[in-house]
C-alpha cells in the first residue's frame, strides 16, 4: 500500500464516521511477557485513545481503555436567527480481564472479556441544513475480543482481530427532531468489529497500525454504525 492509498483509507474512515450514531474505537492486543509486565498505549486517527494493561500472572492480565471518536462542538439554529451550542460527545471506557499470549511466542491467541460504558451522538443529514436532527445517547454492555498473532519476521507481526459487543442504548436526548425510525430507548445491538493489525516491536516500544470494519445486528432502522476505521499508535512496555 503506497502513501496515497494509505491516506485515502484514513480519510474515508474519518469522514464515513461523522454521521453515524455509534463509532467503534481500536482493539487493544497487548505485548506482554510475564507477571508484572505493563503496557501503556496511545493511538489516533479515527479515534483518540489511551489504554493500559497489567499482567497479573504469566497468562492473565487486566486492561483499561478510554477513547473518543468524532467528538466536536456544534452551533445550530433553534429558530430563525436564534442559535444554540452543543457538544456532540462520542466516548467509551472499557475494563477487561483476559488470557494473553506471551511475546516470546511468535504466534498465538489472546482472549479478553469485559464491560463498556460510554456516550454516543450524531447529526442527521448535514450540519448546514436547518432540518438536521441531533441525537445523544448513552450505552453500556459486555464485550469479548479475540486476536491471533502471527510473526512475519523477527519483531514484525500481523494480528487478526475480532471484537463482539452487546450494548444497550439508553438516555436518549432527541434534539431538533432526529428521525429515530424504529429505534427506541432501551434497544440492544450486537456490534461486531473485525480487522487486521501490523505490529513492529522495537525494544520496549511497539508501533501499531489497524484497519477495522464494524457492523451490527438488530432490527431498528434508525441505528447506524461507522463501518471503516483506521488507528495508529505507540505502546510502551514496562518490564
Amino acid at each position: 500500500m503506497n502513501k496515497k492509498q494509505l491516506l485515502l483509507v484514513v480519510l474515508c474512515g474519518i469522514l464515513l464516521g461523522s454521521c453515524t450514531l455509534y463509532k467503534s474505537t481500536s482493539i487493544n492486543s497487548p505485548i506482554l511477557d510475564k507477571k508484572g509486565d505493563a503496557q501503556l498505549k496511545g493511538s489516533s486517527l479515527s479515534s483518540l485513545e489511551v489504554s493500559g494493561v497489567y499482567a497479573l500472572s504469566d497468562r492473565l492480565a487486566i486492561s483499561l481503555d478510554a477513547g473518543s471518536a468524532n467528538s466536536y462542538f456544534l452551533r445550530y439554529e433553534v429558530e430563525e436567527n436564534e442559535y444554540d451550542n452543543i457538544w456532540l460527545l462520542n466516548y467509551k471506557f472499557d475494563a477487561g480481564l483476559g488470557l494473553y499470549n506471551q511475546a516470546k511466542n511468535k504466534r498465538g491467541i489472546q482472549v479478553f472479556t469485559g464491560y463498556s460504558i460510554g456516550r454516543s451522538a450524531t447529526i442527521q443529514n448535514s450540519i448546514f441544513q436547518q432540518e438536521s436532527g441531533i441525537l445523544k445517547t448513552s450505552f453500556k454492555g459486555p464485550y469479548l475480543q479475540i486476536s491471533y498473532r502471527y510473526a512475519l519476521k523477527e519483531n514484525t507481526f500481523l494480528n487478526f482481530l475480532c471484537k463482539g459487543k452487546y450494548y444497550e442504548f439508553y438516555k436518549f436526548e432527541n434534539i431538533v427532531e432526529y428521525r429515530l425510525g424504529s429505534m427506541k430507548e432501551g434497544d440492544s445491538f450486537y456490534i461486531q468489529q473485525v480487522g487486521i493489525e501490523w505490529k513492529e516491536v522495537k525494544e520496549n516500544v511497539t508501533i501499531n497500525f489497524q484497519i477495522l470494519y464494524s457492523d451490527y445486528y438488530g432490527a431498528a432502522s434508525g441505528f447506524t454504525v461507522r463501518g471503516v476505521s483506521t488507528h495508529f499508535g505507540f505502546a510502551y512496555r514496562f518490564k
